[in-house]
């Protein structure tokens, strides 16, 4: 937690100077119908309770009254499955690129349609969700985003997209249930 405070003024918010410094494990990439990189805590906790009998807040507390979390955004949330403890997963949210818009054309392309791809289109930002605390909990996350703000996922590293209903079927086959 140290070197994400590193990273972060006394807001909360990811340093304008330290952007590239941010390095994710195998993030899954989560379209976002949002015109600002800004966390909306309140509206995540809600859905991940709600859709996914999830508990979910901020490791780090926020505040963006004159912050520059509109473009990007560095955030450390603590998730807590049913059942589990909570652990820490770290977020990027960002305002999408062409080049997002342009993958998960191409994803949709190549398994064939579907429209995710057009709806990708349609979001102005994107959340990196980090796979460094397992695979589970990131999807989780990555599903509870998804549900929160009208968006689809993207797996780069399996070259994948898909929405919210296939994320859950994959957070089933996970555990098994």
């Amino acid at each position: 937690m140290r070197e994400l405070n590193d990273l972060l003024d006394d807001r909360g918010v990811l340093l304008t100077s330290r952007w590239d410094d941010v390095r994710l494990t195998r993030p899954l990439l989560v379209f976002l119908q949002r015109k600002t990189a800004r966390i909306d805590v309140g509206q995540l906790s809600v859905c991940a309770a709600r859709n996914f009998d999830t508990r979910l807040g901020l490791m780090v507390p926020k505040r963006y009254e004159g912050a520059a979390g509109e473009l990007r955004d560095l955030t450390l949330l603590a998730v807590a499955p049913p059942g589990r403890d909570a652990t820490p997963v770290t977020i990027l949210t960002r305002l999408a690129t062409a080049a997002d818009h342009a993958l998960a054309l191409a994803l949709e392309e190549e398994q064939g349609g579907g429209g995710l791809g057009l709806l990708a289109r349609r979001c102005e930002a994107v959340a990196e969700v980090d796979s460094g605390a397992g695979d589970e909990l990131a999807l989780r996350v990555a599903a509870i985003f998804a549900q929160a703000h009208l968006g689809p996922v993207v797996a780069p590293a399996a070259r994948q997209l898909f929405g919210v209903k296939t994320a859950r079927e994959r957070l089933l086959a996970l555990r098994g249930d």
